[in-house]
C-alpha cells in the first residue's frame, strides 16, 4: 500500500508543514474517524515548538504521523502532554 506522505524516521519537519499534509489527509475522504483524527492534528498542532521530528514506533498505528506519539521534540520528548490530573 503506497503511504500517503513522505515523512522519514528522525526527519525534522516544521511543525505547520507535518499539521498540513495530515489535514490535507484527513480531507482526502480516505480516512476513519475524521473527528479524531481531527483531533490528533490539533493536538500536534498545539506543540510549542516550531519544528518537530517524526519518531514512528514499529507498531501500526504508532507508524502513523496522524498519531501525535510519532511526534517528538527536536530534544527527543513526546510533543504530546499528559492529560490533566482529576
Amino acid at each position: 500500500m503506497k503511504r500517503w506522505h513522505d515523512f522519514e524516521s528522525a526527519q525534522r519537519i516544521k511543525r505547520d508543514e507535518a499539521v498540513d499534509a495530515i489535514r490535507r489527509h484527513i480531507s482526502s475522504g480516505r480516512v476513519k474517524n475524521v473527528g479524531e483524527k481531527l483531533r490528533y492534528a490539533s493536538e500536534i498542532e498545539a506543540s510549542p515548538d516550531e519544528m518537530i521530528v517524526f519518531a514512528p514506533t514499529k507498531d501500526r498505528w504508532g507508524s502513523s504521523p496522524m498519531n501525535p506519539n510519532a511526534w517528538r521534540t527536536q530534544s527527543g520528548k513526546p510533543i504530546r502532554r499528559s492529560p490533566p490530573s482529576r
